[in-house]
Order: C-alpha cells, then structure tokens, then sequence
C-alpha cells in the first residue's frame, strides 16, 4: 500500500484509541464522583487535558466524510438514548420503593451515566460529521 494510505489507517486507528481513552477516564471521573469518591474527578480533569491537547486529532477524526458515519454516530446516539431513558425509569421506579440498595443505585449510575454521556457525544459528533459528498451530490440534484 503507498504510505499515504498507511498514514489514513494509523490516524484512524490512533484516533479511534484517543476517543476511546478520552471516553473512559471521563466515564471513569464521573462514576467516581458520583460513587463520593472525589478524588477520582482527576481523571474528569485527564480527559479534557487529552481533548483539549489533542483536539487537532479529534477534529480530523470527526470531520472526516464517510457515506455510513454520520449516520452510524447519530444511531448510535439513539441507542444511548434509548438506554439512558430506560435506565432512569427505572432508577425512578426503583427509588418509589421503601428500600432501595446501594448495588442497585450503582447498577442504575454505571448504566445511565455512561449512557447519557455516550449519547450525547455521538449526538455531537454526528451533528459535527459533514455529509458525503456523494450523498450531498444527490440531493443537490433537481
């Protein structure tokens, strides 16, 4: 392969581990903090210095134009919802009762938090995502 198309896959790749790790130290922090545990909002604080230094990254990453990856974020993003909603139903059915338990006010925070945060980064990453130019091609016809 000409070294040209080397360098797309590695910056995909390291892309891709970027969001990753940026992802779950900021999963990581807020779980943490919401466990009480604040010395854990170091890691919320790793997580914007690693966007923040590798922002140049990230942009390319998110601008670049595929046909399906707009569309796979902003579904994506649906999912999360979906998951997001189902998990604070039933978080709030779960509070209604007389008891609940710590397990399941942690079960219902690593599931939902995640989930909102998810759903929200890949609602903005679809939104940021351009259209392809294919796409864009055909609907710009008459």
């Amino acid at each position: 392969t000409p070294l040209w198309q080397f360098s797309i896959i590695v910056s995909q790749q390291s892309a891709t581990t970027l969001t990753i790790a940026t992802v779950a130290l900021a999963t990581g922090g807020a779980l943490s903090v919401l466990a009480g545990t604040y010395p854990g909002a170091v890691l919320l604080l790793a997580a914007v210095g690693l966007v923040v230094a590798q922002r140049s990254n990230l942009a390319r990453a998110i601008r670049t134009p595929s046909s399906n990856r707009r569309r796979r974020r902003l579904g994506i993003a649906g999912v999360l919802s979906v998951v997001f909603v189902a998990a604070a139903a039933s978080w709030v059915q779960a509070t209604g009762e007389d008891h609940i338990s710590g397990a399941s006010l942690v079960l219902h925070n690593a599931v939902g938090v995640p989930a909102m945060l998810g759903a929200i980064g890949f609602l903005v990453a679809g939104l940021l995502t351009p259209v392809s130019s294919s796409r864009a091609d055909a609907t710009a016809r008459p």
